[in-house]
């Protein structure tokens, strides 16, 4: 039973990646998608990392406690991995039960969920610029 369900997983996860991966690169403009693509990489390694280094301390802090008391080394090593992967089945389930709150619009051409995306990025750009102007450009330029 341990072999499809490994097996369904590893689908379920490239599949879920690849759609995610597609929604967040064409939910933006086209010039910055490459810039989503990327932010996007970085937070699934970062998960990624996260529940490996949490699966490990699992596993540590079961191995550090030692064997129950009659308890073979094979079922002893066999009960520290079990933690991890109940621990991963707890983080997937968590994953699903959170989708439940999410939200997420449709998209339209040019416009994304409703709003010209176009716009407000070359807006918020423009405010970016404004506003952050080196201290001295100022005087600088009434010199000049």
């Amino acid at each position: 039973m341990a072999f499809p369900s490994f097996c369904l997983s590893v689908v379920g996860a490239d599949l879920s990646y690849m759609v995610a991966n597609l929604f967040v690169v064409h939910a933006v403009p086209d010039r910055l998608q490459s810039t989503a693509g990327g932010v996007f990489n970085t937070v699934s390694n970062l998960g990624g990392v996260l529940g490996l280094g949490a699966s490990a301390a699992i596993v540590e802090s079961i191995l550090d406690k030692g064997p129950r008391l009659g308890e073979d080394h094979d079922h002893f090593q066999v009960r520290a991995w079990q933690g991890a992967y109940w621990f991963g089945t707890a983080a997937t389930a968590l994953g699903m039960g959170l989708t439940l709150f999410v939200h997420i619009g449709k998209q339209e051409g040019g416009k994304k969920g409703g709003v010209d995306v176009e716009q407000n990025v070359e807006e918020v750009v423009e405010a970016a610029e404004a506003t952050h102007r080196p201290p001295l450009a100022d005087k600088i330029e009434g010199e000049l």
